[in-house]
């Protein structure tokens, strides 16, 4: 295994590919904090394959919204993909798939981690 945040919740699992685990009820500016864990990790990265299992995530602005749609397209030259894990909360589902609209990444959604990682096999 390869690099990871303090908290454990962004890590390296092979090179080029970062898992990163959302917390329960993680919303404002905890999105963003997040997602600098993730800079942490592929800071020495040229490409990198992002696969974010997110159990419950709430967009409560749009200030935070915007925010992660930004982060994720000023990374888009060296984000190969991002692959959500959702399982099939449907709330979940359409929160992402509006953050994500619109993005120059492929975007791939999974209902299991294990479905995500056999994709990128």
């Amino acid at each position: 295994m390869g690099a990871a945040s303090d908290d454990g919740l962004v890590e390296e699992l092979r090179p080029g590919l970062i898992l990163l685990h959302s917390p329960e009820h993680l919303d404002g500016p905890a999105v963003v904090a997040l997602l600098g864990r993730v800079d942490e990790v592929a800071v020495a990265m040229e490409q990198f394959t992002l696969v974010a299992v997110v159990e419950s995530l709430h967009f409560p602005d749009y200030e935070v919204r915007h925010a992660a749609r930004d982060w994720f397209s000023a990374r888009s030259d060296r984000l190969a993909a991002l692959h959500i894990v959702m399982g099939n909360n449907v709330l979940i589902r359409t929160a992402a798939k509006f953050v994500m609209r619109g993005l120059p990444v492929p975007v791939h959604h999974s209902n299991s981690l294990d479905e995500a990682l056999a994709a990128l096999a």
